[in-house]
């Protein structure tokens, strides 16, 4: 037995679990899954810093990876058809290297995802305002143009705004990874059809059905009826 050790160790010079994003990772105390009301949207929303607002929003209103947001460009954003094309994700920087661009870790992760009519418009105000506006550049991006960094974004933008809004509970602050369930679960309330429902509830692992994707032009019922201001 140990000889196969030392043998998996000369195989596996490092930890695999390393290369994962910190919301990857296995924990064994982990938390339980957080989902936030609706009140407790908007005042997360409200308390939130204007530079960052958007970004909470979109967290909030497509579920995704707090990875893939911060690797969107605006050539993923598709406002006129209400759509979030989730192509690749930002990785951590390491060992010197900075964060870049990379491929996201499965194929199902590849998607897409509507946008609802305020987020669309948040996003449009966003990227009217901002002075990187190209199909190549950041959405999400510092004042000098660069990628935000994922440790950076959860203490300054969510962990602040957490604490103006009174949303810790018990010591425990909110997370970036509890983000992602409001937008499932209060889809899961508002959806009209089963098969909706499942493919919403699935994590937004699946393209979502044409159905549901062209809603921005047929109805407004799968939106969650938070107010959202820019």
């Amino acid at each position: 037995m140990r000889a196969a050790l030392r043998g998996t160790q000369r195989l596996i010079p490092g930890s695999p679990v390393n290369k994962l994003e910190v919301d990857e990772r296995p924990h064994p105390n982990r938390l339980a899954h957080r989902v936030l009301g609706r009140e407790e949207i908007r005042r997360l929303l409200d308390a939130c810093l204007p530079a960052y607002r958007p970004l909470i929003a979109t967290a909030l209103y497509t579920g995704m990876r707090q990875s893939e947001l911060l690797g969107l460009t605006w050539s993923d954003v598709d406002i006129p058809d209400g759509m979030v094309h989730v192509r690749a994700q930002l990785s951590c920087a390491r060992g010197g290297t900075p964060c870049q661009r990379v491929r996201l870790k499965t194929r199902s992760a590849r998607r897409q995802i509507p946008l609802s009519p305020q987020l669309a418009a948040i996003l449009h105000g966003h990227r009217e305002t901002s002075r990187f506006s190209a199909a190549g550049d950041w959405v999400f991006t510092t004042r000098n143009g660069t990628s935000l960094r994922q440790r950076n974004v959860q203490r300054s933008a969510l962990t602040r705004a957490a604490h103006a809004a009174g949303l810790n509970q018990d010591g425990e602050g909110l997370r970036f990874h509890d983000l992602r369930h409001p937008f499932a679960s209060h889809l899961i309330i508002d959806l009209p059809s089963m098969s909706s429902r499942s493919a919403v509830s699935s994590d937004t692992r699946a393209r979502l059905p044409r159905s549901i994707s062209t809603r921005t032009s047929s109805t407004r019922r799968a939106t969650p009826r938070t107010s959202v201001r820019a």
